[in-house]
């Protein structure tokens, strides 16, 4: 049976197309699945497709760490400019401060936050040449910038560096798009899985505990829900999403906790042992 747009739906309120970064599983298709029964059209942009997309789903393939690439991508894109704009691409780095070697901090920096402002301000001077159009930029961040989680020291900063950036574009306002900075916690995503989380093997006690986490979380189609969710309201700003002591209960901690409280209530959450 053929899925029917909800009455109130992103397209009734005039979007049309979104563009999605990272896209292959997890959050990111999750996104592509919601927008496109939405009844948008979708593009992906990543280094692999999804096995299984929505109906009106386009991928470019393109590594967003290669510059090339990008500009290929990016001159593809122009000819045919979305109303949502998602950067959602990005891998876990595991090892601490000390293991991971330059190249790959480069890369998580790169991807979590470099590549992010470009591809902002390309789509802030898409946003600026039609402004009667309604247009939205969606950061996906983390509640790492809140709450680090132990032994990603590179990821805490990047995605804490992005929220920055986020809330310094409200902050200064006149903005041709409405902005979300969305903040998931954890979601059973391949996003600790060998292949995307480098330097698994500098701690694979530590990183099988956080496999186990993302395994007995919540599915990232809730994610994807409370976003779109907040997206047809018109919701600007900070967004969090996960369970209810993630997105509820734990932001609290930094509010009223010691600093040195907050911590050991997050060392004893992900099980983390001080040297």
């Amino acid at each position: 049976m053929k899925s029917k747009v909800p009455a109130k739906s992103l397209r009734t309120l005039g979007y049309r197309s979104a563009l999605i970064t990272g896209t292959s599983s997890g959050l990111g298709l999750a996104l592509a699945r919601a927008l496109a029964e939405e009844g948008l059209s979708v593009t992906g942009v990543g280094r692999s497709a999804p096995p299984t997309s929505p109906k009106g789903y386009n991928h470019l393939t393109t590594d967003l760490l290669k510059e090339k690439e990008v500009d290929q991508a990016l001159t593809e894109i122009s000819a045919s400019p979305p109303d949502i704009w998602i950067n959602n691409a990005g891998f876990g780095l595991l090892g601490g401060a000390w293991t991971p070697d330059d190249s790959a901090i480069n890369r998580q920096l790169d991807l979590l936050f470099r590549v992010p402002v470009r591809l902002s301000r390309f789509f802030e001077a898409i946003c600026r040449n039609r402004p009667e159009q309604p247009a939205y930029l969606i950061q996906i961040s983390s509640l790492a910038v809140e709450l680090p989680i132990p032994g990603m020291p590179y990821y805490n900063a990047a995605k804490s560096a992005l929220s920055a950036f986020s809330e310094s574009l409200l902050l200064d306002g006149a903005l041709p798009f409405k902005l979300i900075d969305f903040r998931p916690g954890d979601f059973k995503t391949a996003f600790m899985e060998p292949d995307r989380a480098q330097n698994a093997q500098a701690d694979s006690a530590y990183w099988k505990k956080l496999v186990d986490r993302h395994e007995q979380a919540p599915e990232p189609g809730k994610a994807a829900a409370c976003l779109v969710r907040a997206m047809r309201r018109g919701h600007t700003g900070t967004l969090r999403s996960g369970s209810f002591f993630q997105s509820k209960i734990a932001p609290l901690g930094p509010r009223l906790l010691r600093q040195s409280w907050l911590h050991a209530c997050i060392r004893r959450h992900y099980d983390w042992k001080l040297d």
